[in-house]
């Protein structure tokens, strides 16, 4: 587990790998008599590129996510090195990984003539959201909502895919992205409405 003073981030990317939510937690708290006092950095690159909370986003573990991010892991750190795809946050890994999805790959991603006629891209939207809703998807979008909400700049993210014209990944974003609560106004106490989270 030990390579000179560290855990290393090749061990703990593959605690994140196996969803070993508790030998994460050990490796984090670094209180085991075996660590001798050492932790693992939650912000680790490892020698492909990238970082534990791109890990976890590619395997959809919420649970994992939300413990790197009570150790202080950055959602804005971006994969680096010829390896990987750069400059991906974790973020993007979530979205992107979403589309693949087999409802959406299937189902989602348009021909260009279908989208010329306005009747048509009204049906597409109307398909996306449909199949974004459906409870196999939750995981997903919950995923990319806690990966949302701990990125920095989310408007120039969202902005990056509608320049691209990645539609999907935009609704994907956007409806991870929104945020439903009651609001603590008075006048609006006990309706609900949709907020959005963009920082």
């Amino acid at each position: 587990m030990r390579w000179g003073f560290i855990i290393t981030p090749l061990t703990f990317n593959q605690m994140i790998k196996q969803n070993a939510l508790r030998c994460a937690k050990v490796a984090l708290d670094g209180k085991a008599p075996e660590l001798y006092g050492l932790r693992a950095n939650p912000n680790c690159m490892n020698h492909y590129g990238y970082f534990p909370l791109h890990q976890a986003a590619e395997m959809f573990s919420v649970d994992i996510l939300k413990l790197l991010f009570s150790y202080g892991a950055s959602a804005n750190l971006r994969t680096v090195g010829a390896e990987v795809i750069e400059d991906l946050l974790p973020l993007h890994v979530a979205v992107e990984n979403t589309c693949l999805h087999k409802y959406l790959e299937e189902n989602a991603f348009p021909n260009q003539e279908d989208l010329e006629d306005s009747q048509a891209t009204l049906n597409y939207i109307c398909r996306i959201i449909h199949l974004l809703c459906l409870p196999e998807m939750k995981i997903f979008l919950d995923t990319t909502r806690l990966l949302a909400a701990n990125t920095d700049n989310l408007v120039d993210e969202l902005w990056n895919f509608i320049k691209d014209g990645k539609l999907v990944q935009t609704a994907v974003l956007l409806l991870a992205a929104q945020d439903r609560s009651v609001g603590d106004h008075p006048a609006r106490k006990g309706q609900h409405q949709a907020r959005w989270f963009f920082y």
